[in-house]
């Protein structure tokens, strides 16, 4: 376990440390949105925690895929294109980095940080989706969305969830950096 104080106060220096400074360079855009995400755990902010978490892995793998090796200061990328169907998503990359044995033992913890980041990104979306099912017009002002007995949307993530998150999201970071580079 890389994190042992239950609330995370030794959390960053912790993490931090475990970074190989050599590897910076290739990590670095990962690791700022990674701050970000513990921030916003620090602060309360659990759903965009979550958001956070996501992208910071998303970061993690394209960083990994896209950074060939390091030799004299030099990192060789493979390019894409400016075309945005050139950039590999999510899923993509996850199964790339499944091939390629970076998350072994991971793959659940991964799941569950996309699956709860998407849920947080997409949240709004599902809300008009589900007043659009029970309510015969979009509503125009306050008073419009009434109570209805249309299907409970989950609205929120819990501590403990965007905690498990802040943790596994680290621990994913740590592999793929150890598995990747070193």
């Amino acid at each position: 376990m890389i994190l042992s104080d239950p609330d995370l106060a030794d959390y960053w220096p912790n993490f931090i440390g475990q970074i190989d400074k050599r590897y910076w360079i290739a990590v670095l855009p990962c690791v700022d949105v990674y701050n970000e995400a513990y921030r916003c755990y620090k602060a309360k902010v659990y759903l965009a925690t979550c958001i956070l978490c996501r992208d910071s892995v998303e970061a993690i793998l394209y960083r990994a895929k896209i950074i060939v090796n390091f030799g004299e200061g030099v990192i060789d990328r493979v390019s894409y294109g400016p075309d945005k169907d050139d950039y590999p998503s999510f899923t993509k990359l996850f199964n790339w980095a499944k091939c390629e044995h970076l998350l072994d033992g991971l793959e659940s913890k991964v799941e569950c940080i996309k699956k709860d980041g998407d849920f947080g990104a997409h949240l709004l979306q599902k809300i008009d989706q589900a007043f659009a099912e029970i309510l015969p017009k979009p509503p125009e002002t306050e008073k419009d969305f009434g109570y209805g007995s249309g299907p409970a949307i989950q609205i929120w993530i819990s501590p403990e969830t965007a905690r498990q998150r802040i943790l596994d999201t680290a621990e994913v970071i740590l592999q793929v950096i150890h598995k990747k580079w070193s």
